[in-house]
């Protein structure tokens, strides 16, 4: 297999990043057009929440980001397959994990210690479908992650480590609204 150049991957990480800076602001203004197809709302009464400071949020900046994100990892020219597979699943399923919550959610829980003491008293709730989702996720993508040669055991910590490392980083991103 041939190798790349410094040059050559260059231009591919930024022709990865320019398809994934137009297909995210395609996907905003898609939905900031109008919500989901049934829904009585406007698109900003659907897309806005109210977050912890009391501040009005859109949510559209998740979704507009996984369309960005998986654009240019789908697209990005030398990815090897296994790569492109487990970035998409990480970033598509901790993305529709995450928008399934915040459009469904409710107040009742919050925060990574209010969803996981829900769930410990026998309630699931959205946040704990994410939490949990993306864990499952992470942990997949990290799987399928290529790695060196090792034993069996040095890839059972990668593997999991990687996966935490995957969920941590979702779960702390939706830290910053």
């Amino acid at each position: 297999m041939a190798t790349r150049s410094p040059a050559g991957t260059r231009a591919a990480a930024l022709i990865g990043a320019a398809l994934g800076a137009v297909a995210a602001r395609a996907a905003y203004a898609a939905f900031r057009r109008r919500p989901p197809l049934g829904d009585e709302k406007t698109a900003d009464e659907y897309w806005t929440r109210v977050n912890h400071r009391g501040e009005p949020v859109t949510l559209l900046e998740g979704p507009a980001f996984v369309a960005g994100t998986a654009a240019a990892v789908a697209l990005t020219p030398g990815l090897p397959l296994r790569a492109r597979v487990a970035a998409l699943l990480a970033g598509a399923g901790s993305g529709v994990l995450g928008a399934y919550d915040d459009v469904t959610g409710t107040s009742s829980s919050k925060g990574f210690k209010g969803h996981l003491a829900a769930l410990a008293r026998g309630e699931v709730t959205s946040g704990a479908v994410k939490i949990l989702g993306i864990g499952a996720a992470g942990l997949a993508a990290a799987a399928l992650a290529p790695r060196p040669p090792s034993s069996a055991a040095a890839r059972a910590v990668d593997t999991l480590v990687d996966g935490a490392l995957v969920a941590g980083a979702a779960n702390l991103a939706n830290l910053f609204d």
